[in-house]
């Protein structure tokens, strides 16, 4: 008897429970909160993205000088630029990838017209409007990382922004000083 009663009880349990599962749903739909789902803030990801995407542009326009250009001075700098941009993408991937944020795969559409610029020059002219690409290009990221630096979000992504300011700045000096005094320097 005691066996039976205990039997019934979980039965009209068992029967009930569908029940309240029901009337709870309401409460369970609520709407998602709007939070990035990486948990990083807005500021910090568009920092990511603007910089993925210029550093792969001055990587391509460097390779880009190396085989339009005949000055050593223009050729030191794509090689400087290639080697110091390749290690920063590969430093902010490796930051992006830990806070679960994606990185551009390419340069983005107005660094895409700035090269397809490039590419149809040659000698001098070409020369010289990697300079000046080159010097705006600079001017913009030293903007984009000085602000990241100062106001950033994210502890990493400050400090990288901050450890990587000083060679944008000496690129932007080597540039500059190829436009005084001309290409072979």
């Amino acid at each position: 008897m005691k066996h039976r009663l205990q039997i019934t009880c979980l039965v009209a349990a068992l029967a009930a429970y569908p029940a309240f599962a029901i009337s709870a749903d309401p409460v369970t739909k609520a709407p998602p909160a709007k939070v990035e789902p990486s948990g990083v803030h807005k500021m910090d990801t568009d920092f990511v993205a603007k910089a993925g995407a210029s550093g792969l542009a001055e990587v391509e326009a460097g390779r880009m000088a190396l085989k339009k250009t005949s000055t050593d001075g223009v050729r030191q700098l794509a090689n400087m630029l290639i080697d110091d941009h390749t290690k920063a993408n590969e430093r902010l991937n490796t930051l992006a990838g830990l806070k679960n944020l994606s990185v551009p795969s390419e340069p983005g559409e107005a660094n895409r017209k700035k090269l397809a610029e490039l590419e149809g020059k040659s000698g001098t002219a070409f020369d010289e409007a990697f300079l000046k690409q080159q010097r705006e290009a600079h001017e913009e990221a030293i903007d984009l990382f000085s602000k990241q630096a100062k106001s950033g979000k994210d502890a990493d992504l400050k400090k990288f922004a901050a450890e990587t300011l000083p060679k944008l700045q000496a690129h932007l000096k080597h540039v500059r000083s190829l436009q005084k005094g001309g290409h072979d320097k």
